[in-house]
C-alpha cells in the first residue's frame, strides 16, 4: 500500500522528476498504463518536467468549472463544461496544461483496432477527459519546429 500511496502523490503532483534524455520508452508506458488505470480509475502521468500538468476529477457540485474539449473521453470535438475538483489522484477524469510555450499541447487516443492514432491539438486551459479505464501518459519530446508535450491515452 505504500507504493500506492507514493504513486498517488506522484499523481497528484503531477510533476514527475525524470531526465529529459530519457523517457520511459512506449513499451514501458503501455506496460505501466494499464495497472496504474485499474488501481486508480483513470490516470495521467506527466513526463514534461518543468511544465505542470494539472488533473482534476468531474463531479456534481465540484468547487471548480473545468472545460473540456471531448466529453465522451475520445477523439472526438464536443465541448462541454462540468464541475470539477482539482488535484484528485484517487480517480483522473482529467489533465490539462496551462502553461506550455507553444500554446496547447497534443494529445491521441491509442486502441488495440489503433495503435497509432492521429495526435490532436489542444489549447492550453482545455481539459482532456480520460475514461476510467485509461491512462494518459505526456512526454516532452521534439516535434516538427520545436519541441512540444504530446500525451498518448490508451
Amino acid at each position: 500500500m505504500r507504493s500506492m500511496k507514493a504513486f498517488s502523490s506522484l499523481v497528484a503532483g503531477a510533476v514527475a522528476v525524470v531526465g529529459l534524455a530519457s523517457p520511459a520508452s512506449a513499451a514501458e508506458q503501455r506496460a505501466a498504463a494499464p495497472a496504474a488505470a485499474a488501481l486508480l480509475g483513470g490516470s495521467a502521468i506527466n513526463l514534461t518536467v518543468p511544465y505542470t500538468m494539472q488533473i482534476a476529477r468531474f463531479i456534481a457540485g465540484g468547487p471548480s468549472s473545468c472545460s473540456i474539449w471531448n466529453e465522451q473521453g475520445n477523439a472526438t470535438i464536443d465541448p462541454v463544461t462540468w464541475r470539477c475538483q482539482l488535484g484528485d489522484a484517487a480517480d483522473d477524469d482529467g489533465f490539462r496544461f496551462t502553461n506550455l510555450p507553444a500554446g496547447g499541447y497534443y494529445v491521441r487516443f491509442n486502441s488495440p483496432s489503433n495503435p497509432s492514432a492521429p495526435y490532436r491539438w489542444v489549447a492550453n486551459g482545455k481539459w482532456t477527459k480520460i475514461k476510467d479505464t485509461h491512462s494518459a501518459v505526456c512526454r516532452w519530446q521534439s516535434g516538427e519546429e520545436r519541441y512540444d508535450a504530446y500525451c498518448t491515452v490508451q
